[in-house]
């Protein structure tokens, strides 16, 4: 896009056992600034031989700006986020077992690290002028609680 190379990938591994290593990893304690540079290392030698100037991934979920060796590291963050109260209210109403036992991880570690419960909604905007300079930003907007996926009439503002 006017002269700079965007790569976009969604940032999990495309190997289901790894990542399921990596959750037995994060629920033993490890780092998860090491598991991110991990995922980032991944997604950059994925684009080794295509000279990027941006790399735009999410799978996180927080937003994030930030250079490596010369490109640009882009997390928008995300749209949606899930509530406490959200994930407590899904669990109510859920059936499928995965999607139970993901939110039952959700309301664990809201339950054991208060910080999580900070969640926002975010976009981003990637601004390329006719110089190919870019202007990353990230805008917070309201905060659209993930409920909204399953009931529209049990969406959350705050």
């Amino acid at each position: 896009i006017g002269g700079v190379r965007i790569g976009l990938a969604h940032g999990h591994y495309s190997n289901p056992v790894k990542e399921e290593l990596y959750r037995l990893r994060r629920r033993l304690g490890y780092s998860k600034h090491r598991e991110l540079t991990e995922r980032i290392d991944s997604m950059l030698h994925h684009f080794r031989d295509d000279k990027l100037d941006v790399l735009v991934f999410g799978h996180s979920h927080r937003p994030m700006i930030s250079q490596r060796n010369g490109v640009l590291l882009f997390n928008p963050g995300a749209v949606y986020a899930m509530t406490l109260e959200s994930a407590e209210w899904q669990l109510a109403r859920e059936q499928h077992p995965l999607r139970r036992r993901m939110l039952k991880q959700h309301i664990r570690r809201y339950q054991n690290l208060p910080d999580t419960l900070n969640v926002r909604s975010t976009v981003g905007i990637l601004e390329i002028d006719e110089t190919r300079q870019i202007q990353p930003r990230i805008i917070e907007l309201p905060l659209i609680d993930h409920a909204l996926y399953h009931d529209p009439a049990a969406v959350m503002w705050r």
